[in-house]
């Protein structure tokens, strides 16, 4: 029996047979062990493209610098938890040394929803409500997501909104500061309502006020921004010296300009004061990669900007209908630096003629390529300097609004955001976008397409075909 034994044991594939079942034990035992080890490890990595799960660096530095508490309350019932949401919160909680998060049961403590309820409103449960020592903010639930309307006035999710909504909120309970657009009025002005984008502006913490410089005597100390778009009508000398002084004095302003007839008289004041004229007539782009639907709806090229970077790094354009060119006049102040944000390209060209429908280059047209935005701005080197200012001019503002088919363009609104944000720079402005959610598609030439089908067709297949053949010759003799 012991030679039966001896004999078994001296067999090659039983020998094998034990040392693969062996090798294979173990290393499943490993892989188990590893995956348990793993999993303590606190170690999260963003995939996504746009980093949607991950916060920024101003986010970071706004975290690190806190010097008083933040707690967030997350308003979940158990088990509704929203995953994506509580892990961008989650990364406030990790990354922030005084932030504190909490995710609390909103039917089980309705005294707390109650302390940050104002009178006749309701705190709705997956909000979030950001609470410092004096002051505190409560981010409702449909203000998470970046939401535009198409032309039928359906709601669509295009992107999320935590980190913009919830960094400007501890901005705000840390500092107590909101950037003031005020709006001016009494020349037949648009208004940031008729856009459709005034609430919008709210949610970013932006407060909004009309300011008619008829009945004031300045421009307000405590305006971030003054926004004139598209006057219709002459502004008078004395507005016009309250504006020069406001801007002279370190101030911030968003002029937009569009074609009317006589385009915008009282936007032409403003504008030749910086070195700037509204040119002739409207654009029209012959770039089919420049255009949309129509020659007319211009989708300009972003310039080397911080304004226009984000539309840069998320792949978005501009669309601007109806463009007036503005064009440099040479008479501008010394200190002055005009910079290019929005151009068309070479084979555009301005219609001089209202009349001619052609889409079409003509005799009177004006060969491009044309600038469609610019920025004004005197920088403050030394002690002494007059104060620094900044102001964006733009040859278009319809552009904030629906435009058919598309209604709302992403690209539109986040340009005026970062425009704004790049006019409140040094001034406690959180300048943070919505991630988008967009996916840019997979588009293969010919080649790789043929190319990536031979590989997973047939190299891969032979390639494991010719392994298997050679393992088995030579186990075929064990």
């Amino acid at each position: 029996m012991m030679q039966s034994l001896r004999s078994i044991l001296k067999n090659k594939r039983l020998r094998y047979g034990a040392y693969a079942a062996t090798l294979t034990a173990s290393l499943l035992c490993g892989l188990v062990i590893l995956n348990m080890i793993v999993q303590q490890i606190p170690l999260k990595i963003d995939l996504t493209k746009n980093r949607l799960f991950s916060l920024s660096e101003q986010t970071r530095k706004i975290l690190t610098e806190l010097e008083e508490p933040v707690t967030l309350y997350a308003l979940y019932p158990a088990g509704e938890e929203e995953t994506s949401i509580l892990e961008i919160l989650q990364e406030y909680d990790r990354i922030g040394p005084s932030v504190d998060l909490k995710i609390i049961d909103p039917d089980l403590n309705p005294g707390l929803l109650a302390r940050f309820a104002g009178e006749g409103e309701k705190v709705e449960s997956g909000s979030i409500i950001v609470e410092g020592d004096t002051r505190f903010r409560v981010i409702p639930y449909m203000e998470l997501y970046d939401i535009r309307y198409n032309p039928q006035g359906h709601p669509q999710v295009t992107g999320i909104q935590v980190e913009p909504r919830v960094s400007q909120a501890i901005n705000y309970v840390s500092s107590g500061y909101n950037p003031k657009i005020y709006e001016l009025s009494g020349h037949g002005e648009y208004s940031l309502g008729e856009y459709g984008i005034e609430s919008m502006l709210r949610a970013e913490s932006y407060e909004i006020e009309s300011l008619n410089l008829l009945r004031s005597d300045e421009v307000p100390a405590d305006a971030s921004v003054l926004l004139v778009s598209s006057p219709k009508y002459e502004i008078s000398d004395e507005e016009l010296r309250k504006i020069y002084e406001y801007v002279e004095n370190g101030g911030r302003m968003i002029v937009m300009v569009d074609f009317i007839g006589d385009p915008s008289p009282g936007g032409r004041a403003i504008l030749q004061s910086y070195g700037l004229e509204i040119g002739e007539g409207f654009i029209m782009e012959a770039d089919a990669s420049r255009y949309v639907r129509s020659p007319l709806f211009v989708a300009p090229e972003l310039m080397d900007h911080g304004i226009t970077e984000p539309l840069v790094d998320n792949n978005l354009d501009v669309i601007t209908p109806n463009a007036v060119p503005l064009v440099q006049t040479g008479r501008k102040p010394r200190s002055v630096d005009l910079t290019p944000l929005l151009s068309t390209t070479a084979r555009a060209w301005s219609r001089t003629d209202r009349e001619n429908s052609s889409l079409l280059l003509q005799e009177t047209d004006l060969p491009g390529p044309h600038i469609i935005a610019w920025t004004v701005e005197r920088k403050k080197y030394i002690d002494g300097d007059p104060p620094a200012f900044r102001v964006v001019a733009v040859g278009n503002s319809i552009f904030l609004g629906s435009i058919p088919p598309y209604g709302q363009i992403k690209g539109n609104i986040d340009f005026f955001l970062s425009a704004l944000s790049w006019l409140s720079e040094g001034k406690e402005r959180v300048s943070i976008r919505a991630k988008s959610f967009y996916r840019s598609p997979l588009r293969l030439t010919a080649f790789q397409l043929y190319l990536y089908a031979g590989i997973i067709i047939i190299l891969i297949p032979a390639t494991l075909l010719v392994c298997g053949t050679i393992v088995w010759i030579r186990r075929r003799h064990l």
